[in-house]
């Protein structure tokens, strides 16, 4: 977001839009809000209220201080007839949402897109599985030009956070719950550290020691080794040091020796 979120009130106003059935998130999110130590009020919009809360008056377009999250099952959107109607129809809702966001942008709402995982084969014919995937790219394509608005590809989530089942045939056709417990968690997490980020300041520094931190072992005291979590963690600093984090070393080795 290009502006901060306010906590006049000492609470962040968490507001949630899905097209599906989105309630089981809230007690996962809460808890990551909670473990954060950011107090929170959630509330969740009526089921499938997605575009009648972006309008004037909805509950995402007037919570112009808070966070605004928009949950998003694509396949949804495509209804279940043939490919040549049905596609056009998708296309259509991706168009008329994205130009509801940009509206809602202009008048100060802001916020972030979850794009849940597609249904793919078996569940979904191959062609209907690439119009879904046509239609995912394009939004994420589209959202980081609408002021104040991201999009979140939760299909990372996935393989990040070990989800073995995505999505729940069952409780979709008994409740329009389309996804499983642990996705619900993943989702909640992906937003929890998007949250996070929007409510905290970014950091400009970090602070390194070199013993035991860039290297397994004490410089002049036995044998020391770069690892592989030693490898891993000079990655993940040279990648911050690429977005801008001035990176600093603060040691009790002499500096010739850490740098030799």
């Amino acid at each position: 977001m290009s502006s901060g979120v306010s906590q006049s009130s000492g609470e962040v106003d968490i507001r949630i839009a899905a097209n599906f059935t989105i309630e089981p998130i809230e007690e996962f999110l809460a808890g990551w809000m909670s473990a954060l130590g950011i107090a929170s009020a959630i509330r969740i919009a009526p089921y499938n209220q997605v575009f009648q809360q972006l309008l004037e008056g909805g509950l995402l377009r007037t919570n112009l201080g808070g966070i605004n999250l928009i949950a998003l099952d694509l396949d949804a959107w495509l209804p279940a007839e043939s490919i040549a109607d049905a596609q056009p129809k998708l296309e259509r809702a991706i168009k008329d949402f994205v130009s509801m966001l940009r509206s809602a942008s202009a008048n100060g709402a802001s916020g972030a897109v979850l794009i849940f995982p597609a249904a793919g084969e078996p569940i979904r014919p191959a062609e209907c599985a690439a119009a879904v995937a046509a239609a995912k790219a394009s939004l994420l394509a589209q959202c980081p030009t609408i002021s104040g608005w991201t999009a979140l590809d939760l299909t990372a989530a996935i393989q990040l956070y070990s989800v073995t089942d995505a999505r729940d045939p069952f409780t979709d056709e008994l409740g329009n719950i389309p996804f499983t417990e642990e996705m619900y968690a993943a989702a909640a997490t992906a937003a929890a550290r998007w949250i996070r980020a929007t409510c905290t300041k970014p950091r400009k520094v970090i602070v390194l020691d070199a013993d035991n931190t860039l290297w397994q072992g004490i410089y002049g005291e036995g044998t020391m080794e770069v690892t592989q979590p030693y490898r891993l963690l000079h990655e993940f600093m040279l990648q911050q040091r690429e977005k801008g984090i001035l990176l600093t070393l603060v040691s009790k080795n002499n500096e010739a020796d850490v740098i030799e």
